[in-house]
């Protein structure tokens, strides 16, 4: 039976199964449609882009109309809700590593019978090629049999090197792993026990307050009716026995005193005991009001919490040369990385694939504009460029500045927030329209709440959902700052160490913490810490430039090739 050449058999597959029917490439990174048609994610984004009418669009196969998601933005976004095609992607990833693996082995030119191996050139070949092209003072070919019987003992001293090292490192794998879940583990107990001891606080303050509430009705209570007409009845008895042994003309001075102290107090014992019903009904209308809130929490139990296993992956964005990346940004359809060390911003998608890359003299720190657009600015350029990242990437324009600024963020309004600092003048934030104009400034020094100052060394900078500015001191302050857009200053905090990096989503202020390996959140309103995202255990070196984007974190390493990604 004759077999299909290696190449040829990948080209009908991917013909017949692995093609995009809109760019009819082979996939890349392919989603499936509820009708179970997959494209490209690229290629389904600009299909919606184009296409999309009142929150729908038509799938480009069958033309059926298929709901846009909620909570999308984009279409970018819209095209990455839909699932995954899995079952395509492993078939791409099993034929290229069939073909690479074929064409490694199987020489290019025929299917002729393969009879002998050159040892020089390290390939089976045909008897003719042998004879034709493997002619060289190093080519030693002979037939399979006899090569096989030549490198049996070198391959039975491999498997054995192999089978070591496989053992070695499954052995280094399995510590590694444990070493780590057990760390991680124990430091999530702690947080589980640190939740505990804030519940069992807030109990005891509950009863605390449950038993003054007894005590204050206890000692708000009155003498009962009972005791007061026994008060009564003992002064009413006592005068009328006086009255009545007195009654005798020979007493007649005694009888008319104490008539006119009856007289006189009569009026008031009878007001008293009238009185009595009244103070007895005001005693047993007393009534506890709970706290609605905890009521509601009685009448509609909630869980404590819940164990979050955070997905992280990472891939190596490589480089020739010494590299550093000064900053990362996601726009939704690719992950820009600023290599400051060499000049450039390079281009991925979001599965890690490399698009391309711009060489841009100086480049410092990057913001994100829109889904096609990026600022960048520069070190030593008094100037701020302007970046598309469409089909290609190139340099669309220059803001013209008076300054050389370091930090950047995109205002809401149009302009920019930019920080500046050379280690000698008063390091400063300005608001900046985007014809480079500047609007207002606030200088670190001096602060006006003490001796050390307000900011020292502004390197990063975003804005929160509501439009404010939020920046990291990267110095010994350790402080990360919130401005107005006015930069009034709305909160300070200083950290447990030296904040490098931030950025937000619509709830979380995300900070990344070098000198302890760390990641954590920060409520966006007060600056408070919500909790760790990224704990020392989980193998980051020193994260450095953050970016957050639907529900994905992307963080770089000081001075390293690492960028990870962060699915919460």
């Amino acid at each position: 039976m004759a077999v299909a050449h290696p190449s040829r058999l990948a080209k009908n597959i991917t013909e017949d199964y692995l093609t995009c029917s809109i760019c009819l490439n082979r996939f890349r990174e392919p989603k499936s449609l509820p009708c179970e048609h997959s494209f490209c994610l690229q290629c389904l984004a600009e299909h919606i882009k184009d296409t999309q009418i009142n929150g729908t669009f038509m799938c480009p196969m069958d033309r059926l109309e298929i709901q846009i998601p909620e909570n999308t933005h984009d279409s970018w976004e819209c095209a990455s809700s839909f699932e995954s095609d899995t079952l395509l992607s492993e078939l791409i990833h099993a034929l290229s590593e069939n073909v690479r693996k074929n064409t490694t082995f199987i020489p290019k030119e025929t299917e002729e019978k393969l009879e002998f191996f050159c040892f020089g050139c390290n390939e089976i070949v045909s008897a003719e090629n042998a004879v034709e092209k493997h002619r060289k003072s190093t080519c030693d070919c002979v037939n399979l049999k006899k090569a096989f019987k030549r490198v049996l003992p070198k391959i039975s001293n491999l498997t054995k090197s192999i089978e070591g090292m496989i053992v070695k490192t499954n052995k280094l794998k399995a510590e590694s792993r444990q070493r780590s879940e057990s760390s991680s583990n124990n430091e999530t107990i702690e947080e589980i026990k640190s939740f505990e001891s804030k519940l069992d606080s807030f109990y005891s303050r509950c009863q605390a307050d449950i038993l003054s509430l007894k005590k204050e009705l206890l000692n708000s209570d009155e003498p009962g009716a009972e005791d007061k007409l026994d008060d009564i009845s003992r002064v009413v008895q006592s005068k009328y026995q006086s009255f009545n042994n007195a009654m005798d003309e020979e007493n007649a001075g005694i009888v008319l005193e104490q008539y006119v102290d009856i007289t006189n107090s009569l009026p008031g014992l009878q007001k008293q005991i009238e009185e009595i019903p009244k103070s007895f009904f005001r005693r047993n209308s007393s009534k506890f009001v709970p706290n609605e809130g905890l009521l509601s929490v009685f009448d509609n139990p909630i869980n404590c919490g819940h164990i979050h296993t955070i997905e992280l992956s990472n891939f190596k964005a490589k480089s020739e040369l010494p590299f550093n990346y000064y900053d990362v940004a996601i726009t939704g359809k690719y992950l820009i990385v600023v290599d400051g060390e060499n000049g450039l911003l390079k281009r991925y998608l979001s599965d890690c694939t490399f698009v391309d890359s711009l060489r841009l003299s100086n480049v410092c720190r990057v913001t994100v504009l829109s889904e096609d657009e990026i600022a960048v600015t520069r070190f030593g350029k008094k100037k701020i460029t302007l970046v598309t990242v469409g089909r290609k990437m190139y340099v669309k324009g220059h803001i013209r500045t008076k300054k050389s600024y370091i930090g950047i963020a995109w205002l809401n309004d149009g302009g920019f927030a930019v920080s500046y600092y050379d280690g000698e003048s008063p390091p400063g934030i300005e608001i900046m329209g985007k014809d480079g104009k500047v609007h207002r400034t606030v200088l670190g020094h001096p602060n006006p709440n003490g001796n050390t100052p307000l900011f020292v060394c502004p390197m990063f900078m975003t804005t929160t959902t509501s439009g404010d500015i939020v920046m990291c001191d990267y110095s010994e302050t350790k402080n990360i700052l919130c401005f107005t857009q006015h930069l009034e200053l709305l909160w300070c905090h200083s950290l447990t160490s030296m904040p490098c990096s931030a950025s937000c989503d619509r709830y979380s202020l995300y900070v990344t913490l070098p000198e302890e390996n760390e990641v954590i959140a920060l409520y966006q309103e007060n600056g408070e810490k919500m909790r760790t995202i990224i704990k020392q255990t989980d193998g980051l070196e020193r994260p450095y430039a953050i970016s957050w984007y639907a529900g994905v974190l992307a963080v770089t390493e000081d001075e390293s090739e690492n960028i990870h990604l962060i699915h919460l």
